[in-house]
């Protein structure tokens, strides 16, 4: 698995407790989410144990939700024909543009969406090596 890092000095694999909480941003939610494979459910029981304000546990809460759905939404169906044609982002390699920057989707907690991008790649790399493989062997 591929691991990035932020030079952000947030990085750090924070702790959950009361004092730190509040600190805790989408991003961040996402990470301790990923990294310490941490149901949500039990992610927002422990919320609630904190006995926090009213107003504070609904934006704790509310980032968790973020988080949660960063970390499971899915590539666009553009963004994996894309990849078929295109595996790895050599798109990015010829021109700039801001088709997929992996290092800033995985610091930002869509971690299906880097998973898919490697999966589709290395799919698309495998079919273009067998259809190269039959122009060699068999056409000629």
């Amino acid at each position: 698995m591929l691991r990035f890092t932020r030079n952000d000095p947030r990085n750090k694999m924070k702790e959950l407790d009361k004092e730190t909480i509040l600190d805790f941003e989408v991003e961040d939610f996402a990470n301790y989410i990923y990294e310490k494979k941490i149901a949500i459910p039990s992610l927002k029981s422990k919320i609630h144990n904190f006995s926090l304000s009213k107003e504070n546990q609904d934006k704790v809460l509310k980032r968790i939700k973020f988080s949660e759905q960063r970390l499971n939404k899915p590539l666009s169906t553009s963004e994996k024909i894309l990849l078929l044609f295109f595996p790895f982002g050599i798109v990015n390699r010829l021109y700039k543009n801001d088709f997929f920057n992996i290092k800033e989707e995985f610091d930002l907690g869509y971690k299906k969406r880097v998973n898919q991008f490697f999966r589709y790649s290395v799919i698309s790399m495998l079919a273009y090596i067998i259809l190269v493989l039959i122009y060699v062997f068999v056409i000629e």
